[in-house]
């Protein structure tokens, strides 16, 4: 629901990719590509979302961005990615025929701390008489945000973001900590000028609670 909206996805690879990554993409154009190539199967599968972000070189060129939530630590994380990237790849060629890059973005807020790595190699325990094997894996990292309950509010003034954010931050703290993050959220909905919006934020909200 927080990234139905293109206002907010913008907003948050914004803030969330890598200086360098975003100082190349043109994220005002970004286009939610998803339901252009994704099969049955995959729908199924839950992949969350697949994004188009023209680069700033000026040249009709592209980069993917496939974006997977997860609130729990899912041992299978880079097993269903690879499927997924598979797919998208299989779909540009089919489309394009050529390939573009698609970068893995996977954000996190699960209880316990993220250690699965940022690489699919490092889910193999390879010793070193293997280290010879290790450039027929087929490696790809991920970018991770990992949004924790501890963390400062989300640092942006678009109130739906903020809002949303925050409430996927605490959800699962204790009910004294909860209800402070809920009374401050009803506070802050005011900031929101728009009257749908505020409606919209608030049943998102209690739905998702």
């Amino acid at each position: 629901k927080i990234f139905s909206g293109l206002e907010e996805s913008k907003e948050f690879f914004r803030l969330t990719l890598p200086p360098k990554i975003v100082e190349i993409m043109d994220l005002d154009q970004l286009e939610d590509t998803q339901e252009s190539f994704i099969n049955e199967d995959l729908q199924e599968a839950r992949t969350d979302k697949h994004y188009k972000i023209p680069l700033k070189n000026g040249k009709e060129v592209y980069m993917y961005l496939l974006f997977e939530h997860k609130s729990y630590l899912d041992p299978n994380i880079y097993i269903q990615l690879l499927r997924y990237l598979s797919e998208i790849y299989q779909w540009q060629r089919n489309t394009n025929g050529k390939y573009r890059p698609v970068l893995p973005f996977v954000f996190y807020h699960g209880e316990k701390g993220w250690n699965l790595g940022k690489d699919f190699l490092d889910t193999f325990q390879i010793s070193k008489q293997e280290n010879i094997l290790k450039e027929f894996i087929p490696n790809f990292s991920i970018h991770l945000y990992h949004l924790k309950s501890d963390d400062p509010d989300f640092p942006t003034d678009l109130i739906s973001l903020k809002l949303l954010l925050r409430i996927l931050q605490h959800i699962r703290d204790d009910p004294d900590k909860l209800l402070a993050a809920l009374r401050q959220t009803s506070k802050d909905l005011s900031h929101e000028k728009l009257d749908w919006k505020r409606v919209a934020i608030l049943k998102a909200i209690l739905t998702y609670m």
